[in-house]
């Protein structure tokens, strides 16, 4: 015979069925907003408001190349230049669980309460989120802890210089910068009717043809930011072209990441030159003898800059004791010094080899080789992925940092709801939560 229930043990069970599927509807509440979350990042004020194949786009830490590049050529691809995948930069949010390696770094030694007291009076186009994503975008920046530090100390300083301490988002005295003293300038990266190319973003990018190369190092096409400069001002890119900046060397020049991590070894012509390890040579590659040397037309840039160098080196904990902080008395770079005999370009004069001189194709971007030779560029396929160090330290391997098909960021093993949601794609998540909210609502009515 059943037991016969009281109006007591009948409450008593509704009362526990409530609580139940109220705390079942809370835990699927915090997935579906956590699995929402990882949507929103990609259509947020901050993302890029076009679309791209970023498969085709610059070069993939950790993918295989098919294009005959050299040892030293792959080692500066691995080390430096190698980029994570656009779809995956704008899934980086602060504080996020599944943001690369290089970005909890920066997180840790400068989290966003420290980026508003530096910059309090930025604009608003400067968001730590974007400035998150633009690091997060050149996995070799802060790879590790060791030069972190340093990097960014350096970063400010020029950021300081250049925009007032990310208050301009564009240059004060515009003008077109349109590059037309060469002809494979014009041909590679001709200036768009109506469009100007003066300084944008927090290195205040200039001159069509660093337009045209920044584009195609983040889109895998140069028409995208010679068609649309303001992009680099208005989302991401304003922090990510300061970085593409920073880690590309430019024969004769090395990069600023060369300077400071030590990879670039001045020969004996560089020596001559006085040019030498050290913030002072940042300021070289730069803007060279505009602020450098006995005859500079801007006297006092450089001085500026070392003196905003020491300010934030202070306040980051970075000894720079000994560091030739100045180029007044250094010579330009040469292509007698180590960094001007990389050959780091594919020159289409030559049958697309590797040449010392500057083209519009570089070797560092996957995909130039091809349009050197007139072809079109064959993506590589995801699963064609080889182990680099970039991938290895920094955990930027689109196999391993969330793809396009993915559901959400790792969620962590010790969440709450991730026995629940971990296997779940997204809709499948929000349709449960609204199967349960709906039942919940019935049997409480």
């Amino acid at each position: 015979m059943a037991k016969v229930q009281t109006v007591g043990d009948l409450m008593s069970r509704a009362g526990s069925c409530f609580l139940a599927c109220k705390g079942l509807q809370l835990i699927l509440i915090g997935a579906s907003i956590f699995a929402r979350g990882s949507c929103s990042s990609i259509t947020s004020s901050d993302a890029l408001p076009i679309s791209f194949n970023s498969s085709c786009a610059g070069s993939i830490c950790g993918k295989f190349s098919s294009e005959p590049i050299s040892l030293e050529v792959k080692k500066i691809r691995d080390s430096a230049t190698c980029t994570l995948d656009n779809e995956d930069v704008q899934r980086i949010l602060p504080s996020a669980p599944g943001n690369p390696t290089n970005v909890k770094n920066v997180e840790k030694l400068f989290p966003e309460s420290k980026f508003e007291v530096f910059f309090p009076n930025r604009d608003s186009a400067y968001t730590y989120t974007n400035f998150l994503r633009a690091i997060g975008k050149y996995p070799a920046i802060c790879a590790g802890a060791k030069f972190c530090s340093k990097i960014l100390a350096n970063m400010f300083a020029h950021f300081q210089q250049e925009t007032a301490g990310l208050v301009y988002q564009e240059e004060i005295n515009k003008s077109p910068y349109c590059a037309d003293w060469s002809d494979w300038i014009k041909y590679s990266y001709p200036c768009k009717s109506g469009k100007m190319y003066y300084g944008r973003g927090a290195k205040q990018l200039s001159w069509n043809y660093n337009y045209g190369a920044f584009s195609t190092a983040m889109f895998g096409d140069p028409d995208i930011l010679l068609e649309d400069p303001e992009l680099v001002a208005t989302t991401w890119l304003n922090f990510a072209s300061a970085m593409w900046f920073f880690v590309t060397p430019q024969p004769p020049k090395p990069s600023m990441l060369q300077v400071i991590d030590g990879s670039w070894k001045p020969n004996g012509a560089d020596s001559a030159a006085n040019l030498q390890s050290g913030f002072g040579a940042t300021t070289m590659i730069i803007n060279g003898d505009l602020e450098c040397g006995e005859n500079r037309t801007n006297p006092t840039g450089a001085d500026n800059r070392a003196a905003y160098y020491k300010d934030y080196a202070g306040r980051l904990g970075v000894d720079i004791t000994g560091e030739n902080l100045l180029c007044s008395d250094s010579g330009p770079f040469s292509s007698e010094g180590s960094a001007g005999k990389a050959s780091l370009y594919w020159g289409p004069n030559t049958g697309c080899s590797l040449v010392t001189w500057q083209t519009a194709y570089s070797a560092l971007v996957e995909g130039d080789y091809a349009r050197c030779k007139g072809e079109e560029p064959t993506c590589t396929p995801d699963s064609e992925q080889t182990t680099s160090p970039s991938s290895s330290t920094s955990s930027v391997s689109t196999s391993t940092v969330m793809s396009s098909t993915s559901s959400g960021p790792t969620i962590p093993s010790d969440s709450s709801v991730s026995t629940l949601t971990a296997s779940l794609p997204t809709l499948q998540i929000l349709t449960l939560v609204q199967l349960v909210w709906t039942a919940c609502s019935y049997g409480a009515s």
